[in-house]
């Protein structure tokens, strides 16, 4: 980095859509990565971990307490983005995610740089040339 500002990072993407586990092994490798980069990284998979325990938790939610799991947790991440990130990463999938869209649509609306990961990203795989996590920083 040339100056002292870290770079902030909202990751996005597909969440419930994907399998039973919320997509976390990839938010979670890429946060770990652009950690490792010197980024400050808003993950929603944390987000949700940090308020609720596990996914599993959430999951096991009756539908009304689940929806207002959800619009809290949208809530902290939207004023992320909106805010204080720098860009937003949409991660593989992000179009058929109607959360990832709302996040990309907000994104947008309000100016930050939206960048797109690569199509293929292989959790715990440290030669991804497709997409340099430490050129972020």
């Amino acid at each position: 980095m040339t100056d002292s500002k870290q770079i902030k990072v909202y990751v996005a993407g597909p969440m419930e859509s994907v399998g039973g586990n919320w997509n976390e092994p990839l938010f979670d490798d890429v946060t770990a990565r652009l950690r490792k980069a010197g980024c400050t990284v808003f993950s929603p998979a944390e987000h949700a971990r940090a308020a609720y325990g596990s996914i599993q938790n959430i999951q096991a939610m009756d539908k009304v307490a689940c929806g207002a799991a959800r619009r809290s947790l949208f809530v902290g991440e939207l004023t992320f983005i909106i805010n204080e990130a720098d860009f937003v990463l949409m991660l593989p999938g992000w179009e058929r995610s109607p959360g990832a869209s709302a996040e990309h649509a907000v994104a947008k609306a309000v100016g930050k740089e939206i960048r797109m990961a690569p199509d293929i990203i292989i959790p715990g795989h440290s030669d991804d040339k497709a997409f340099d996590f430490a050129a972020v920083a």
